[in-house]
């Protein structure tokens, strides 16, 4: 939850006044608990949603999801499923996670991060995944930006916060 990359898509959303939330799965950093093959790490994602819902701070009608890395696969079965998460980002998910039969058919505002030179996501594999997607759903493919996002964090924090702060507005746009 500290790297540059989750670090970069907070302080985009901060900057247009959009709560951050960030939390390690289990087993991750200080969290308890031990890596459970993505299934436990979906609940606790849930657990996140229902948090953050309770919060008197937070408009649970204004609520989106952003995830990076294996993040990102978690986070679109997440909120693809809960009627609560309006709007959602995968920054360099795998390809393997826009497979999901709930992602494919889902209308809510999707946006789909990677760079030229990630070296796990082939780009012409992930331009074909996203086409097959329900719209709304924008893809951006940064140039000379690799997994790790470092040097494009400026970039990276501008891109998702445009999304969310357009997708969550009261007029979707």
């Amino acid at each position: 939850m500290e790297n540059n990359v989750v670090m970069a898509v907070s302080y985009g959303l901060l900057q247009r006044s959009i709560a951050a939330f960030r939390f390690n799965f289990r087993g991750v950093g200080g969290s308890q608990g031990n890596y459970a093959d993505g299934i436990g790490e979906r609940d606790d994602a849930a657990a996140a949603v229902d948090f953050l819902a309770s919060q008197p701070e937070i408009d649970p009608g204004k609520m989106g999801m952003a995830g990076y890395s294996f993040g990102a696969s978690v986070a679109l079965f997440v909120a693809s499923q809960d009627a609560r998460v309006k709007a959602f980002a995968s920054i360099s998910g795998p390809i393997r996670g826009m497979d999901a039969p709930q992602l494919a058919k889902s209308t809510k505002p999707k946006l789909f991060l990677t760079g030229d030179m990630d070296n796990f996501i082939p780009v012409e594999q992930f331009k074909a995944e996203v086409d097959r997607l329900a719209s709304p759903t924008e893809a951006r493919i940064f140039y000379a930006v690799d997994h790790f996002w470092r040097g494009a964090e400026l970039d990276l924090a501008q891109a998702a916060g445009d999304f969310f702060a357009r997708s969550l507005s009261p007029r979707g746009g």
